[in-house]
């Protein structure tokens, strides 16, 4: 469960998405880096600080919830992000009903970077293996989050996410 596999994967996902969505070169790259730094809020602390052989202790589940805040303070005050990077690493685990974490003061739209990198994000976590969960086929992934459509993830950027994987399998 490489941390950094992971980042990758998310930021290279949602280009594409970004890109199939028709979006300009520049905020496609913006997406792409906000994605790839999505979960800093976790790494600005001891690099033992999550066990990857263990389900989570309460103090690690805590600490978890609070990563989003803290990637998005980390990102604000660094020169040269792009604005979209503390929004992504702020909103990517708010759900496209409002729900999830950290919980919103106020009903708003959701940044549609966030919405790509919440998608991208929830299916590299089902294709990985993790203390607390087995790597799902990609026909169990895809299930699994056609079941959360409309509730975790905006059902249109879902239906077009399936598009670009049904036609990356296709593809020679």
């Amino acid at each position: 469960p490489d941390p950094h596999i992971h980042a990758i994967n998310v930021s290279a996902i949602s280009m594409a998405m970004a890109d199939e969505l028709g979006l300009d070169a520049p905020m496609v790259r913006e997406i792409g880096l906000g994605a790839l730094l999505h979960d800093i809020g976790l790494y600005d602390s001891p690099s033992d600080l999550f066990s990857t052989t263990t389900a989570m202790t309460l103090d690690e589940k805590n600490r978890y919830w609070e990563h989003p805040v803290r990637g998005a303070e980390l990102l604000i005050a660094s020169p040269g992000i792009p604005d979209i990077a503390p929004i992504i690493a702020y909103e990517h685990h708010i759900f496209y009903n409002g729900k999830g974490f950290p919980v919103k003061q106020t009903a708003r739209e959701l940044n549609l970077g966030s919405m790509i990198a919440g998608i991208t994000d929830c299916y590299d976590n089902l294709r990985r293996n993790r203390p607390e969960q087995s790597a799902l086929s990609l026909a169990e992934a895809l299930n699994h989050m056609n079941r959360n459509m409309g509730e975790m993830l905006h059902p249109l950027l879902l239906k077009k996410f399936r598009a670009l994987l049904k036609a990356q399998a296709s593809s020679p």
